[in-house]
């Protein structure tokens, strides 16, 4: 996004460098220090996933067929209601921001509606089975080496949670849901790059489950401040997650510190989504 909003400033300025709004992106990789070697043990783990992934898949078949997309909003005043409801239970004092409570709360009705479409569907009813939450994780400022701001290259960390499905379909399953994830936020400041070799194993691990929900976007990466010279975007989507099964999370476009979260479903899971969706919100008192 600071690359985008880079070339929005040289756009709007007729092409003029020496006018952008912020520092150039930096490209020289050779900030990033790889003393152990983690680039070729990723790039082996990211190739043999994407072989097992052709080989498993039908090429002929759109995973896309069936599906309908909705924006779902949280607004400010929901947010802080949530942030409240955790903190005051939380005695371990974990991360708990608005992109958590945001987390927590979507991802818990996404777990809700998929279990009550497969009970109708007499699908198993495991309540030890881990559901499994990915979330990416900006490292440029928690590295032992300094990285810019600026820098164009991929700098994050997979983050991952689990939970047990009885828990995020119990009672408090949003206020736990919520403490795992700031709970995996506050453990990842302290370990930076350690155990970063085992990482990519672990989120295919959890991709092979067919019960990984990861995230896509961010509300810091302001994308409705995206302007190249005839207005602020309508709307904002991220494609991808019609197939891959991610959720976007985007800042809302009114300014309001609200945010929206994208979601694709199959027509049956989405309309229980949006029922338990505005559930939670109503028991929330705002």
């Amino acid at each position: 996004m600071h690359f985008v909003r880079s070339w929005t400033s040289v756009y709007r300025s007729g092409g003029d460098l020496t006018d952008l709004e912020n520092s150039r992106p930096f490209i020289n990789k050779d900030v990033i220090k790889d003393p152990d070697g983690l680039e070729s043990v990723r790039l082996k783990d990211y190739w043999r996933w994407v072989s097992s992934c052709g080989e498993n898949s039908a090429p002929s078949q759109d995973i896309t067929a069936g599906k309908v997309r909705a924006t779902f909003v949280l607004s400010r005043a929901h947010a802080q209601r949530l942030k409240h409801l955790v903190t005051a239970v939380d005695t371990e004092q974990h991360h708990i921001s608005t992109f958590v409570v945001t987390c927590a709360i979507i991802w818990v009705c996404l777990v809700k509606s998929k279990e009550c479409v497969a009970n109708n569907s007499s699908l198993d009813d495991d309540d030890d089975k881990f559901y499994c939450f990915l979330f990416p994780y900006d490292c440029r400022n928690r590295l032992e080496f300094p990285v810019p701001t600026a820098y164009f290259g991929n700098c994050l960390q997979p983050c991952i949670v689990d939970v047990k499905k009885s828990e995020l379909l119990g009672e408090d399953g949003i206020i736990l849901a919520a403490k795992a994830i700031g709970k995996t936020i506050k453990e990842t400041e302290k370990r930076d790059l350690r155990g970063a070799e085992d990482r990519i194993s672990t989120v295919i691990e959890r991709f092979i489950t067919g019960r990984l929900t990861p995230v896509a976007g961010s509300p810091k990466l302001q994308v409705y401040d995206t302007d190249f010279g005839w207005g602020r975007p309508r709307k904002v989507e991220l494609t991808h997650i019609d197939y891959d099964g991610a959720i976007s999370m985007t800042e809302c476009r009114d300014g309001q510190g609200g945010i929206e979260v994208g979601v694709a479903l199959n027509k049956n899971q989405m309309d229980e989504f949006v029922t338990v969706f505005e559930q939670n919100l109503k028991q929330l008192g705002v």
